[in-house]
């Protein structure tokens, strides 16, 4: 009989721990200079703009992010005296280090490893600047519980990933199909998507609830806005010294 080696649970090992440091100390370092220096980065103003509006302006919805969006960007509404550059920042790095090690855990180390580089060199200016990794990540847990089975967690958390950002919807077909493979029945598999719906229809009513007619403005916006080659104003740092974004948090 071949047993098979039981595989430690990452992180468990000093070679884990200070992999980890390294890494986020490198992260922190590269981030913390860019901020010293005056740096800014034009989308969290953006989204600190909207958080104002939302929190303080009567509940007012961004006219091109879906309801849930306005969860990372409260991130941008720190205590008094706290930067909110800084704030939303450190939150992205806590959910980057999460999503690590969520991957090393339910995929292995080297799927974990290549979480970090392709992450840290395809898109360092990205993840800790915009919100994007926070649908991204609820995207790959839905497709990992799709792989496991697990279907209604699957459709919940595809639901969620439209809340935030509209483009996870295009899976549901893929999931219908694949559940449908898998050997589940039409019947059974479209009661299964049937939590999909619910989900997203919960934040439809929140939105119309607080939004009246405006709250299909994201979706338009998403239908209307032309193919776009991302621009380096959007994904580097602004040196704008007459920016608001200057100043501190609320």
């Amino acid at each position: 009989m071949t047993l098979t080696p039981r595989v430690r649970p990452f992180p468990s090992t000093a070679t884990d721990l200070i992999t980890i440091a390294v890494v986020m100390g490198g992260v922190a370092v590269a981030v913390g200079v860019a901020l010293a220096r005056g740096l800014r980065f034009t989308d969290v103003d953006v989204y600190h703009r909207e958080a104002v509006a939302f929190w303080a302006g009567g509940h007012r919805l961004p006219t091109e992010y879906p309801i849930l969006a306005m969860a990372p960007f409260s991130l941008t509404l720190p205590p008094a005296g706290i930067d909110y550059a800084w704030a939303f920042a450190f939150g992205m790095a806590s959910l980057f280090l999460v999503g690590w090690i969520a991957v090393a855990r339910m995929a292995g180390r080297r799927a974990g490893v290549a979480y970090v580089v392709y992450l840290l060199v395809g898109g360092f200016g990205v993840i800790l600047s915009r919100y994007d990794l926070v649908p991204a990540l609820v995207t790959v847990a839905a497709i990992a519980a799709a792989e496991r089975k697990r279907w209604p967690i699957a459709y919940v958390l595809l639901g969620l990933g439209v809340l935030l950002k509209i483009y996870p919807g295009v899976l549901l077909p893929v999931f219908l199909i694949q559940q449908a493979r898998s050997g589940t029945s039409p019947s059974r598999a479209a009661m299964s998507a049937l939590w999909f719906g619910l989900m997203v229809a919960a934040g439809a009513l929140l939105s119309i609830a607080l939004a009246g007619p405006g709250w299909l403005d994201p979706v338009r916006f998403a239908i209307e806005r032309p193919v776009q080659v991302e621009s380096p104003r959007s994904t580097t740092p602004s040196t704008r010294s007459t920016s608001p974004a200057r100043g501190t948090g609320p």
